[in-house]
């Protein structure tokens, strides 16, 4: 389309109307050119491009956009701004603080309060990592407890130890009416003996001591003692005249002893 221009005369010099030459089909014709722009401030124009498509400059607003973005420079993060994003629901929201409760000095937003909060605990809680425990210091402060009290005197049944609280301590030592005297002697070397057949009582125990007369060791013990003697034995050895300590039994018959010389004897007392 070439163009060209008629001419008219409003005034004395005339105006020239710039006009393209178009052919239609009554033929070719000159239609008139008319610019789109702002009126009040020249220049500012609205521009054609060469597809034929107005030109349209959105950088002052905000534009919707849908659809497929292209992005040429992914994978990389890309940078993203905006100035408030709504909350996912159940998120930390603003509120209203507690009366009489302020955020530290220094702090701001959700982080603010959250360090706070860590320096309020810091040195009051104790977690016991092993034991998946919490450890609360609430000294100087009441502590609730629920539960039930027993605030009355509660039976007791079994043995109970009593102490006496300050010197002088009475001590009673028990003892028997008449204390259980005794010999016996080795039938046949190597072989253990009781103390006594019978069931035999005894408060605080028995002590145990070898003849003057003997030629040979005894060896006292439980049932099953031996006259062995290298230190894999089972006996408390007794040499002629010697006595044990009080064995703590309340039977003598439980006291065995033995002796590898036929004959070898001990005396004894249940006290």
């Amino acid at each position: 389309m070439a163009d060209s221009e008629i001419q008219v005369s409003p005034d004395s010099t005339g105006k020239s109307v710039d006009t393209s030459a178009v052919t239609t089909g009554a033929g070719t014709v000159q239609r008139q050119r008319v610019a789109v722009g702002d009126g009040s401030v020249g220049g500012q124009l609205l521009t054609i491009e060469p597809s034929g498509a107005a030109k349209v400059d959105g950088s002052a607003v905000t534009q919707p956009v849908s659809g497929s973005v292209a992005v040429s420079n992914l994978p990389a993060t890309q940078p993203i701004s905006a100035a408030a994003l709504p909350l996912p629901a159940g998120a930390a929201a603003d509120g209203t603080d507690g009366s009489g409760i302020a955020q530290p000095t220094g702090g701001a937003g959700i982080r603010g309060w959250l360090s706070g909060i860590y320096k309020a605990l810091v040195g009051t809680l104790a977690v016991d990592a092993s034991g998946h425990t919490l450890t609360v210091d609430a000294s100087g402060h009441t502590v609730p407890v629920s539960g039930t009290f027993w605030q009355t005197t509660q039976p007791v049944s079994g043995t109970v130890t009593a102490q006496q609280g300050s010197p002088p301590w009475n001590v009673e030592i028990p003892t028997v009416a008449a204390p259980n005297i005794g010999q016996q002697k080795v039938a046949v070397g190597g072989t253990a003996v009781k103390l006594i057949a019978g069931a035999t009582p005894a408060v605080q125990g028995v002590v145990v001591q070898a003849l003057k007369g003997n030629t040979d060791q005894v060896y006292v013990g439980l049932t099953g003692v031996t006259t062995t003697h290298d230190g894999t034995g089972n006996g408390w050895e007794l040499q002629p005249g010697q006595c044990t300590p009080v064995i703590p039994v309340n039977d003598a018959s439980l006291i065995f002893f033995n002796s590898a010389t036929a004959g070898s004897a001990v005396c004894w007392i249940g006290v």
